[in-house]
């Protein structure tokens, strides 16, 4: 007798062409205005994702209690090690994205180069796993930048990719269109604050549900940056 043990753990960056919805919020432009160097931290991630090969199946007899202890611990891990690979990698592709536009003459603040703020965190014993813990004035003290540009995004995968679309070919539903078979949510903000007063100056939210896709963490930040880009800081 098979049985399948299914579980859920971590997962990559998800697309897709169904609804959208933005809101943005312009807190403070005179803030904006006095800001002269900026540092990207590593995104705040979350992740919900069910894989193909998350689905195990073993022969005859049941697995011991150990072995299901051991296979959770290690599904733990993994599920650590790709939110912090990811949360680096949106960091690298949105600091790649404004430094692109800055040449074109788009912003007149310094952002600060990936490696120089994740040295910086590092010397000042800040990690991705306390990151989030820290006061902007902490961050200032370790980063020594006017503004912190920091971003969030909760990915949302119910079913396998390879399952999704024979779902949809066996529902008659066209991939593009999305709908209820795969329900995949991606949402994500773009946050900036002010280092010497804590408060937050720029906020911009973003929502895409229903995709069969998995885009790269650099075009999840092409498509969260294109919305975004009027009322971006600093242009």
């Amino acid at each position: 007798m098979i049985r399948a043990y299914i579980l859920l753990i971590s997962s990559v960056l998800l697309g897709g062409c169904s609804a959208r919805t933005y809101a943005t919020r312009d807190v403070n432009q005179s803030v904006l205005a006095t800001h002269r160097t900026v540092a990207i931290l590593p995104f705040e991630v979350e992740l919900d994702r069910l894989r193909t090969q998350d689905i195990v199946y073993h022969g005859t007899g049941n697995p011991t209690p150990e072995q299901i202890a051991q296979r959770q611990q290690q599904w733990t891990e993994e599920q650590r090690q790709a939110r912090e690979t990811l949360a680096y990698d949106l960091q690298r592709s949105l600091h790649n994205q404004v430094q692109t536009a800055k040449k074109r003459g788009s912003y007149p603040v310094v952002f600060q180069s990936v490696g120089d703020t994740n040295e910086r965190l590092r010397a000042a014993g800040i990690t991705y796993d306390n990151l989030f813990e820290h006061s902007m004035t902490e961050l200032q003290q370790a980063l020594g930048v006017d503004a912190v540009l920091s971003g969030s995004a909760t990915l949302y995968q119910p079913m396998p990719n390879g399952v999704a679309v024979a779902a949809h070919l066996l529902s008659n539903t066209p991939l593009l269109l999305g709908g209820p078979l795969t329900g995949n949510v991606v949402t994500a903000n773009l946050t900036v604050h002010d280092c010497r007063s804590g408060e937050l100056v720029w906020r911009f939210n973003y929502e895409r549900t229903g995709s069969t896709t998995l885009p790269t963490a650099e075009a999840l930040v092409k498509q969260l940056l294109r919305p975004a880009t009027k009322t971006f800081p600093y242009r």
